[in-house]
């Protein structure tokens, strides 16, 4: 980080730090507080209030407030959060909310090509990796078993490689579904459009 901060500064460009609430990374960027234009503090998972382990909860609550100190904004997802992730601050920070997941507006071009199943069906997407650590095959267990229950739905899964799919591809019923449309792959789409593929979606899963 400070051989970074220093190629900005050669440049002659600002530096901000953006720290999410992990304790040992506030430490490292309050050590490079004096040689930043900035330091916010992003309030993600709250890990000094639900961390499974009581000591590790005093403990990330101590390291925040200690690295804290020189935060000069602070960043949450609801006004909740951040009044929360401020009182961890000092008074003196700025506070802005940034909302998860916004209300999009429905583009005009929403690429209803891509989309299956009817008009009235309610439409789930997933983007992002489709990597065996994700464990998407326990989701479409769970969308195949919606869809013989007779849910009127239609899942778009985009971002998946080519032989990612496939793996999930092996479930007989999997297959199934993709070819009655009601499942559906996308490869990985530029990251500008993903707005609008995300605004004909009813729900967005993780």
């Amino acid at each position: 980080a400070a051989v970074l901060i220093d190629k900005a500064r050669r440049r002659g460009e600002q530096v901000v730090l953006l720290v999410r609430n992990h304790p040992a990374l506030m430490l490292v960027a309050a050590s490079l507080r004096h040689r930043v234009d900035g330091f916010l503090f992003q309030s993600s998972y709250p890990l000094d209030a639900h961390h499974k382990s009581f000591f590790k909860r005093i403990a990330h609550r101590g390291l925040i407030r200690v690295a804290s100190r020189g935060v000069t904004g602070v960043v949450a997802v609801s006004p909740l959060g951040l009044e929360r992730a401020r009182a961890l601050c000092s008074p003196r920070a700025h506070g802005l909310v940034v909302p998860l997941l916004s209300d999009l507006p429905q583009s005009p071009n929403a690429n209803e090509a891509l989309w299956g199943g009817t008009i009235e069906s309610v439409r789930f997407i997933y983007a992002g990796t489709h990597a065996p650590r994700r464990r998407l095959d326990i989701v479409l267990e769970g969308v195949v078993a919606a869809l013989e229950e007779g849910i009127d739905a239609a899942f778009l899964f985009v971002g998946g490689k080519e032989q990612e799919v496939e793996l999930l591809r092996e479930a007989c019923e999997i297959q199934a579904w993709e070819r009655s449309g009601r499942i559906r792959f996308l490869n990985a789409v530029p990251r500008p459009e993903l707005p609008s593929l995300l605004s004909g979606a009813d729900f967005f899963f993780f």
